[in-house]
């Protein structure tokens, strides 16, 4: 992945990241990576991975971070990992239908990591790549929650863009979105932001104070349903290029 220190954070919270983040839409991710064999680049602790391999896809799992892939390969033996970065793909010319970045191209420098992409998809193929944002215009405690902090460095490249350059060997960006619902309660959601590469980083007496009033938060939004149960709503992004012959 590029050189920016964020990228490689989570490794230090790979239990927690695996536990707080959420899963992905079947519908779209079936979209995302129409082929039988699937490269999850940048798969981080298997979140997209358990997806296609619910969908019959065969998944080769790729992650820069080796404390990631050990959540995954705990999770998933049947799944062969390699670590490396998206730039520098282990794999054969023409060797997968789909190569597929989950909450992880905005990490990649695109002219390198596109360059890979052409090189390891067979010609038909697909390159992908996804954003789970949570849905700040469904709920006022979720806009209140992005308002704390602004959206991440993922959330903001998913919802504003501009279009993958997976490069030359594939052609235009087809972009889909699908809006879902994930039971959650305080401890999930406080959780959750504490996976943030901004609040990994951050000095402890930041983060505290941060998580917080992440907690304020979603406790009062907790009080004020009926029911005492929260819903995460997100809008999942995906994007999709065909590869050319």
């Amino acid at each position: 992945m590029a050189a920016d220190p964020r990228a490689l954070s989570f490794g230090a919270i790979a239990g927690g990241y695996a536990a707080a983040r959420p899963s992905y839409p079947a519908a779209l991710v079936a979209w995302l990576a129409p082929g039988q064999v699937v490269a999850d680049v940048g798969a981080g602790t298997g979140k997209l991975t358990s997806v296609l391999l619910a969908a019959g896809r065969e998944v080769i799992a790729i992650e820069p971070d080796p404390q990631m892939l050990d959540e995954l390969r705990a999770a998933y033996p049947e799944v062969a990992g390699h670590v490396a970065p998206a730039e520098e793909l282990p794999l054969v010319d023409g060797s997968v239908d789909a190569v597929v970045y989950a909450q992880s191209w905005h990490w990649v420098d695109e002219g390198a990591a596109g360059h890979e992409a052409g090189r390891v998809v067979r010609p038909g193929g697909t390159a992908g790549a996804i954003w789970n944002v949570p849905d700040a215009s469904a709920a006022d405690w979720v806009a209140e929650l992005t308002a704390l902090r602004g959206p991440s460095a993922g959330q903001a490249r998913g919802l504003h863009g501009p279009d993958p350059a997976f490069g030359d060997a594939f052609g235009p960006c087809e972009r889909r979105e699908e809006r879902w619902d994930r039971p959650t309660d305080v401890d999930a959601v406080v959780a959750l932001i504490g996976t943030r590469s901004d609040m990994v980083l951050a000095a402890t007496d930041e983060r505290e104070r941060a998580l917080g009033e992440v907690r304020r938060i979603a406790t009062a939004a907790a009080a004020a349903d009926p029911s005492g149960r929260l819903v995460m709503p997100y809008l999942a992004i995906g994007y999709r290029a065909t590869r050319l012959s």
